[in-house]
């Protein structure tokens, strides 16, 4: 029961390696201790049937197979954790490639050496440790090709205006350049911040998780002081907004727990979106954070797209922004963007790069104005911002623009497509918060 239960129960990216290892490991001890008892429906009766001992026979080589597949299918995929058809496909393939390289290096070297177990361990792991060489330069090669395309987005460029195209002030022609990011990486074309040590809470309903984790950025004695917080689609923003925190030497305070809104605890009868223990308990823990760094304005959204329920401006938000309020410090509330039916670096592929048809109409998930103008009673250090004239068309929320690849799922902005939006969201900023510039 121990080792069945194991993986449904214990998430083990976060607890292992710790004690809560002695679960499985116990059920290990539980098994050998048992030892041969051949009674009906015991574990070693289950065991001896012909599918697990095939499972035993290349138990070792299964263990050394699976982790560098699921490595390599991730890298290949772009996928941030494996879904049920990844983790199917490196269940069955580590288990075809444990089978052959059982039978063709581990076998063949245990006969060549006559059954000797130490010479067959030994050529049997030289030949495992040659393979692992290769696959490790593989996986280099590709990281060294992701590197390269997600690079030379990240480079301003004429030929890939963005968010300049939208809105007065183009005058084109657009040239017929491939989009960027390439397709093959656009998946991983996220925020910097999330390569930073402790920025980022994962979204997972953990104690851990609950804990804020402050990555200040800019300098110490700046004047003006901005905190960003409120989930994956303030996180996206941080592109454009470092790009003009730098121009104005504001320091920028980001805390973020994935899927984790700046909503208080719902009361009875709350219409607002539902969240996870642990978001409440991290905003909660936030507040005191908030106290001690004072920062001049709070940046974070204004508006929620749901993909059920529309866009609408949760109650809870303008319960936090009044706390704000008595404590002196500014919203600055952006509107959300969109989410679409499909992921789009797959729709693109699957439509030879169909921007159009890859897109939506702009108010099948959005209102034809932003809810938050209509908030009867918004609290006045409230300061609305949106920029979706900048994301879709009048009409029409197109996967590209100006050459570049607006989403890289089916609701964040890629970190290439906000950069080419950092004036735009500059001259919002400047005309909603002078005081900031």
């Amino acid at each position: 029961m121990l080792l069945v239960s194991c993986g449904f129960v214990l998430d083990g990216r976060e607890v292992f390696p710790g004690p809560w290892a002695l679960w499985p490991v116990g059920g290990v001890l539980l098994v050998l201790a048992a030892g041969t008892t051949r009674a009906p429906g015991s574990a070693d009766r289950l065991l001896h049937l012909a599918p697990f001992r095939f499972l035993g026979d290349i138990s070792y080589a299964w263990y050394l197979w699976h982790w560098p597949l699921l490595i390599y299918l991730l890298h290949v995929t772009g996928m941030q954790t494996a879904d049920l058809r990844l983790a199917v496909a490196v269940l069955v393939g580590s288990v075809l490639l444990a089978w052959a390289s059982t039978r063709l290096v581990e076998d063949p070297v245990h006969h060549l050496l006559g059954g000797r177990p130490l010479l067959t361990l030994g050529g049997t792991a030289g030949v495992l440790a040659l393979s692992a060489v290769v696959a490790a330069g593989a996986l280099g090669h590709l990281e060294a090709q992701e590197r390269a395309h997600l690079t030379a987005a990240s480079r301003p460029s004429a030929d890939h205006p963005g968010a300049a195209v939208l809105g007065p002030g183009w005058d084109g022609p657009l040239p017929d350049v491939p989009p960027v990011p390439d397709l093959s990486v656009v998946g991983k074309d996220l925020p910097d911040v999330y390569d930073l040590e402790g920025c980022v809470r994962t979204h997972r309903d953990t104690p851990e998780s609950a804990r804020p984790g402050l990555c200040p950025l800019g300098p110490e004695d700046a004047t003006r002081t901005v905190l960003v917080t409120g989930g994956s689609h303030v996180a996206q923003w941080m592109p454009a907004l470092r790009l003009v925190a730098e121009q104005e030497d504001w320091q920028l305070v980001f805390a973020e727990k994935d899927g984790c809104q700046f909503l208080p605890r719902p009361g009875p009868g709350s219409q607002d979106p539902e969240q996870t223990e642990s978001c409440y308990a991290y905003n909660e823990n936030l507040w005191p954070i908030i106290e001690d760094l004072a920062p001049d304005y709070l940046f974070t959204i204004g508006t929620t797209s749901r993909p059920l329920d529309g866009e609408a401006t949760p109650e809870g938000f303008v319960t936090q922004w009044r706390r704000l309020d008595e404590l002196g410090i500014g919203v600055l509330a952006v509107r959300d963007s969109t989410r679409l039916q499909e992921t789009v670096p797959e729709c693109l592929e699957r439509t030879g790069f169909d921007a159009h048809a890859c897109g939506q109409p702009r108010t099948e998930r959005l209102l034809a104005t932003s809810p938050l103008l209509d908030v009867a009673d918004l609290p006045d250090n409230v300061l609305p911002i949106d920029l979706t004239d900048r994301i879709c068309r009048p009409d029409w929320c197109r996967a590209v623009e100006g050459n570049v690849i607006v989403y890289r799922d089916t609701s964040h902005v890629t970190a290439t497509y906000m950069r080419t939006l950092a004036p735009f969201l500059r001259d919002a900023l400047e005309e909603a918060a002078p005081s900031l510039f």
